[in-house]
């Protein structure tokens, strides 16, 4: 595996991923609860310090829906870090999901500004 661009906070966005799904089960089911939107597979979070080697030449993971498909891309993404990561290398692409708060009683969508481009078709 190569590494295509190395930084600190990608490789600490990797870690605690990691340790949230394998250590922080009720936690990654809370957010979960307030993550709105799909999956564009647009393969940038399949990218994010190394390449996947689950990904095809087509940029779609081979193992998406299978059981084999690893407990942190299934969960991904976390919470807005996760998006901040994602248009870090976005190449002017968006991330098809997005976190929801609780503002005043009304659920509102919140994004990164970068995450609001336009997204893969």
């Amino acid at each position: 595996m190569s590494i295509r661009r190395f930084s600190l906070p990608l490789l600490l966005g990797k870690v605690r991923r990691f340790l949230m799904v394998r250590f922080r089960p009720n936690t990654i089911a809370q957010r979960a609860a307030l993550r709105q939107g799909d999956c564009h597979r647009c393969a940038i979070c399949c990218e994010l310090l190394y390449r996947c080697p689950m990904l095809s030449k087509d940029n779609l993971c081979m193992v998406y829906h299978s059981p084999l498909r690893p407990a942190v891309c299934q969960h991904f993404p976390l919470d807005d870090r996760d998006l901040r990561d994602v248009a870090r290398l976005g190449r002017g692409i968006g991330c098809g999901y997005a976190f929801v708060r609780q503002i005043e009683g009304h659920p509102v969508a919140e994004r990164t500004k970068e995450a609001l481009e336009p997204r893969c078709p």
